[in-house]
């Protein structure tokens, strides 16, 4: 999942998680009638809560992890290069050294 895929959907969840008055209440108004038991509508209601909320931390999760491996491979790409530089440093210093015993 993209980034900005991922900021929307927590940015989604977070507005549902923060008004959980009105989602609980619009989920009873949708769903209120599969369901004779009222509090059995909101026990479902409060269980979608929490899977929302869990849903919020795995895109968290998700981005943070994301972030550390693109870190990590701009890390790598920077270690390789500068050992890439120090070999052909190294390949000059003995072609040099190699010049110098041959006189």
């Amino acid at each position: 999942m993209n980034n900005t895929t991922n900021m929307l959907l927590r940015l989604l969840i977070s507005y549902g998680i923060s008004d959980k008055e009105r989602f609980t209440g619009a989920f009873e108004k949708v769903f209120g009638e599969m369901f004779e038991d009222p509090e059995k509508a909101e026990q479902t209601g409060e269980f979608l809560m929490d899977q929302l909320r869990q849903a919020k931390e795995e895109l968290t999760m998700s981005m943070l992890l994301n972030r550390m491996a693109s870190s990590n491979a701009k890390g790598n790409e920077e270690l390789t290069k500068a050992i890439q530089d120090l070999t052909a440093e190294l390949s000059k210093f003995n072609k040099n050294l190699e010049k110098k015993e041959t006189k």
